[in-house]
């Protein structure tokens, strides 16, 4: 009758719920959006302290100005916490400050004797601080002693930002091993290999490739499992399409409501004309369904690439390492279902997230073919870009050193050149993005923006320098012999370059100062500006309203980081002659501090992480490239400022010799006859540069420091690679199992979606074991029963010992067959029964004993009255009758508790003679599943197979009722559909959905999951934190304490990313590989899943409450 009264309890609850839900959506359809709570839930997004307070920080772009209301400075840590990306970028910045605030002070020197000079007169401004400027000899060795100071500065710089980066990483790695069990990951264990064909598709096919590849790795140890993924880009792109047409029929939808409710309008916008209708998108909606159905029942062929987990680290080290070697296929065994294993490549797997899973099937030499492509499309169009940027500015800048030009042709002149040199900017940095997402197929995120940041800075870099030094060249073309320039003292170095090409170089350095990083990167008039004043305040819907306030930016690193290092590269290029581009560097690196502390802390949410990469390019690659290239053009540059100096003094003396009472001639000679006295005069430049000893001095330093800065290089890339080599060895194999470390790696490692028949078995078996010893004796203990023959690694052990210490979360998907899945629910159900039995019946014996004290107390108290009123002896006789009458009272109900008793000490016998019915049953499947693991072509293993498939689609229903659940406890106590809930409705929740939490747990709970310290949660981490709690309430054990200090550069941030760690390497669909909004990318996504694989959840990175799915690839465990 009670489960009855619950069923029936819960059904009304679940239509009350249902029905509050229908109204609540209606209304939200009806009513206008809220631009309010937009603002709110962007604030709730933004990083946030350790005490829940926003970090303080001034925003250039919407919302302008500084955070109202109590705040906290924040500091490095805050941007460690953002991803290891963000936080070392920051880092970099601040490394760079202080160098160049060094550097500055010696270039001022520089300048102020530039400046002394006085040679230059025209545009001033620019020039008058240039090498040029310096008239004669006056400060040869002044110039030699400080840009030798310069170059060392340089060299000092790169090599202490190096050794920066070098302790930060030792750091990291102290972190790792004092906090193991926080650090390791199955990562750690994991191999990336490619190279592998596979025969024709097909399921028996696949079945043997599974076992070759198995066989064939194990080699070099235990395998825990083998990840092959299949080609399922197109199937991606298809459900990435379809997303975002389920969301524009949903606004379609509400804003069609909206405007029925209004008012009938005369006039109606353009992009209300242009708006498609809901009728057309749910045309196009049934027709993406159509192909995503189509091509689910495709047979998808296998990528040829494997993620190997092996259950020691020694083990992956040595298949690396032979790999590496050159190991091909003869050393290989008979492999039957696959064709040949060629050339394998294999590296250390990286984090899931970090894996582009739509590119898996693109194989090596296709990658090399489209980056070579996208490559030349850049280089045609930076070609184009240059010739047409040289011709304008050459063309602009002799003509506005013409005397009679007026103001008017000079500003239409510089209009239109400006307009052209922005389009063919503009164009390179919107196809640069475009060609490397759509052509190049990289495997990993991080490859991905590190090719992206090296064409950009390259061809930048390319086309800039191009275009200052064809300023070099003299353009004299159309002009005859007595109007050239003398001043040139050989054809290839123009002396009036100072005069046009310095002032190009320091004009595309202060317009990225200024245009792009304060108005375009500061203001961000393109994406948030745009967003948060014009299209948010036009949403239809607040979902639509929310997701466009809350502004996005993948690709927000990457450009930054091109932009520091342009200016960088760029700017090193030309110090040696514009010593002012050293405190233009300054500044430009102060404002990007200031533009970027805004952007990640108020603008954007939702920064992706990678890794360390791009940061260990910059300071190993980029940076000494840019003073190599400095060490070349300081000696260039010096070479040509001693020539020139000492042809001004060959001239000066041709001059006196033709002028004057002493001159031999009443006129100066022809010019084509300095021109040839100045040919000679190069010729003999070689002898003249031996006798400049200040030149030399140059010379020798900036060899020195190339040759010192190129060994920098080298050696950093080999100390990376021993540091790596060495992080991975720290823990050469699994801990011992009676540790805590253990449960920690083992979580990690041997993960809940790994559906390996022999595990599972084991937990089955350990489980039913455990409750037949409670069944047996009554106790309850919670100790792990001993399995012999098995050893301290195994991964049967791994899930035995696992299944009581730390039993997975409910929504594990056990499939060790319909028998087995069946057996173990009876037991537990017969247990719960029994123990509920036992109770009631102590229970009720209790109050019969209770009942029987009080009317022993009533009748002593009628005995007193009976001897007082009628004497000693009838009072006797009267009470021993009553007695008597009491007493076979007390026998009867005695007796009935006694045959109560009787009937369930029979129900124990039967419970037990099942459960040891169901335990020989589980012993005897796990020996017919041992026996088939380890014969390969036994045919009882394509039954155990249809079995745990017909067992993982009982569980998969389960799981989707229990997901249901949970999405709908969720949305009940999100009041404002903002996404996520407080801390305060998360207790509320858990309690709905049975987890007794108490405050203090709840807000435990929330901080561990709450990476952006909004205190806040959302779907997706609500639905790991329940399985968390519901862990841990089974088992009692708590929360692990909180370690705030370990979070920035966390592989695995706590449950969040452990639980992405737990798919070993199955291809999760997160939203933001969707490209959709969080929490609404999950529509319809589990449903439409269908027959073609298993979906499972995957949270989103930073807290920020998104969920995603795995995709349809079968990426089966093996």
């Amino acid at each position: 009758m009670a489960s009855h009264a619950e069923f029936d309890l819960a059904a009304a609850v679940h239509a009350v719920v249902s029905l509050q839900r229908a109204w609540r959506n209606m209304q939200q359809r009806a009513r206008p959006p809220d631009m309010a709570i937009a603002k709110a839930r962007a604030a709730a997004l933004m990083p946030h302290s350790d005490s829940g307070l926003p970090y303080q920080a001034r925003a250039y772009a919407p919302p302008f100005g500084r955070v109202r209301g109590p705040s906290v400075n924040p500091d490095l840590a805050a941007f460690d916490r953002m991803g290891v990306n963000v936080g070392l970028y920051m880092r970099l910045l601040k490394w760079l400050g202080k160098a160049y605030a060094a550097l500055t002070l010696a270039a001022l020197v520089v300048a102020i004797a530039n400046m002394t000079g006085g040679v230059l007169e025209r545009n001033f401004l620019l020039t008058s601080h240039t090498l040029g400027n310096t008239g004669g000899d006056a400060y040869r060795w002044l110039h030699a002693v400080f840009h030798a100071l310069l170059t060392l500065g340089l060299l000092r710089m790169v090599l202490w930002m190096q050794l920066k980066a070098r302790n930060l990483a030792l750091a990291r790695t102290k972190k790792a091993a004092t906090h193991k069990r926080n650090w390791i990951s199955a990562a750690d264990y994991s191999l990336y290999v490619q190279g592998i064909h596979f025969h024709a598709p097909g399921d028996e096919a696949n079945r043997r490739a599974k076992r070759a590849v198995r066989a064939f790795f194990e080699q070099w140890g235990e395998v825990v499992a083998v990840s092959l993924p299949r080609d399922s880009g197109r199937l991606i792109t298809r459900l990435r399409k379809r997303s975002e047409l389920e969301l524009a029929h949903r606004e379609a939808c509400a804003r069609e409501a909206i405007d029925a409710k209004q008012a009938p309008s005369r006039t109606r916008s353009v992009m209300k004309l242009c708006a498609p209708s809901p009728a057309k998108i749910e045309a196009q909606l049934r027709a993406a369904n159509e192909a995503v159905e189509r091509m689910q029942k495709e047979q998808r062929p296998l990528t040829g690439a494997a993620f190997v987990t092996f259950n020691e680290q020694r083990a992956a080290h040595a298949c690396l390492k032979d790999l590496q070697a050159g190991l091909r296929d003869e050393s290989a065994p008979a492999l039957s279902g696959v064709s040949s294993f060629n050339r394998l490549t294999a590296s250390f797997a990286r984090h899931p997230n970090n894996v582009l899973w739509e590119n898996l099937g693109h194989s090596a030499a296709s990658r090399r073919r489209r980056s070579m492509l996208v490559i030349f499309i850049l280089l045609c169009q930076v070609l184009a870009a240059t010739v047409i940027i040289m011709m304008v500015t050459n063309y602009v800048v002799n003509r506005g050193l013409d005397e009679d030009i007026t103001f008017f042709e000079s500003a239409r002149n510089m209009i239109w050149t400006t307009l052209a040199i922005i389009a063919s900017n503009v164009s390179f940095f919107i196809m640069t993005p475009l060609l490397t997402y759509a052509i190049e197929k990289q495997h990993f995120a991080d490859v991905r923006e590190v090719e992206l940041v090296r064409k950009m800075v390259f061809f930048q870099c390319l086309n800039n320098t191009a275009v200052a030094l064809s300023f070099f060249i003299p353009f004299q073309w159309g002009r005859d012999a007595t109007t050239r320039n003398t001043f040139d003292h050989c054809a290839y170095f123009d002396h009036s370059w100072y005069v046009t090409g310095a002032p190009a170089v320091l004009n595309v350095l202060i317009a990225d100062a200024t245009a792009i990083n304060l108005f375009v990167e500061g203001v961000r008039p393109f994406d948030a500006f745009i967003a948060r004043k014009w299209s948010a305040p036009r949403a239809a819907t607040q979902v639509q309203m929310n997701n466009l306030y809350s502004v996005t930016n993948p690709l927000y690193l990457p450009f930054r980081y091109q932009l520091l290092l342009k200016f960088i590269v760029y700017g090193l290029t030309f110090s040696t002659a514009i010593p002012a581009i050293y405190p233009l560097t300054l500044f430009y690196i102060l404002c990007a501090w200031q533009v970027d502390k805004s952007n990640l802390l108020r603008i954007f949410r939702g920064i992706t992480v990678t890794s360390d990469r791009l940061t260990f390019e910059a300071v190993a690659v980029y940076v000494p490239l840019g003073l190599v290239i400095h060490c070349f053009t300081s000696v260039i540059f010096a070479l040509h400022h001693s020539v020139d100096a000492k042809h001004s003094e060959e001239i000066s003396r041709l001059d006196s010799a033709t002028e004057g009472p002493n001159s031999t001639s009443p006129s100066s000679p022809p010019l084509p006859l300095v021109t040839k006295h100045c040919d000679g005069f190069f010729d003999q430049f070689n002898e003249r540069l031996q006798t400049d000893p200040s030149v030399l001095t140059q010379l020798i330093v900036g060899a020195i420091v190339g040759i010192v800065t190129c060994g920098s290089i080298v050696r950093e890339h080999t100390l990376r690679s021993a540091r790596v080599a060495h992080e991975r060895r720290r823990m050469s194999t699994l801990p011992r199992m009676d540790s805590a470390a253990y449960r920690e790696v083992f979580w990690s490692v041997a993960g809940k979606t790994s559906r390996s028949m022999h595990r599972m078995t084991g937990r089955v078996r350990s489980l039913a074991t455990q409750l037949g010893r409670q069944a047996s004796d009554g106790s309850g203990a919670d100790a792990a029963p001993a399995l012999p023959g098995r050893g301290p690694y195994a991964p049967s052990t791994i899930f035995a010992q696992s299944a009581v210490t730390r039993p997975h979360p409910p929504d594990t998907a056990i499939s060790p067959g319909r028998g087995l899945v069946m057996a173990a629910a009876t037991c537990h159900g017969n247990k719960g029964r029994l123990e509920i039995d036992t109770a009631a019946l102590r229970q009720r014996v209790r109050e019969l004993r209770k009942t029987n004290r009080a009317e022993d107390a009533e009748f002593q108290a009628e005995v007193e009255k009976i001897k007082t009123s009628h004497g000693r002896v009838s009072a006797e006789i009267e009470a021993a009758d009553l007695r008597a009458l009491a007493m076979e009272k007390l026998q009867a109900e005695v007796a009935e508790a006694g045959a109560q008793l009787e009937l369930a000490r029979r129900d124990a016998e039967r419970v037990a003679v099942r459960m040891a019915a169901a335990r020989a049953e589980v012993e005897a499947h796990a020996l017919r599943v041992e026996v088939e693991a380890t014969d390969e072509g036994s045919e009882a293993e394509g039954t155990a197979e249809h079995e745990g498939v017909e067992g993982e689609a009982e569980a998969a229903a389960f799981e989707s009722d229990r997901e249901e659940e949970v999405r709908r406890v969720f949305h009940a106590h999100d009041v404002h559909r903002t996404g996520t809930i407080a801390a305060s409705q998360l207790r509320a929740a858990m309690h709905t959905l049975g987890v007794a939490t108490d405050s203090e747990q709840a807000v435990l709970a929330l901080s561990a999951f709450d990476a952006n310290r909004s205190r806040l949660i959302g779907l997706a981490d609500f639905r790991v934190l329940h399985a968390e709690l519901c862990r841990l309430q089974s088992s009692g054990e708590k929360l692990p304490p909180f370690h705030p200090d370990l979070t920035p550069f966390r592989q695995l941030h706590l449950y969040v990313h452990r639980r992405e760690a737990l798919q070993l390497y199955l291809p999760p669909l997160t939203s933001a590989q969707i490209g959709g909004p969080p929490g609404d990318c999950e529509m319809s996504l589990v449903t439409s899943a269908g027959a073609a694989g298993s979906w499972g959840e995957a949270s989103a990175v930073a807290g920020s409450g998104a969920a995603g799915h795995d995709t349809t690839d079968e990426a089966f465990s093996v």
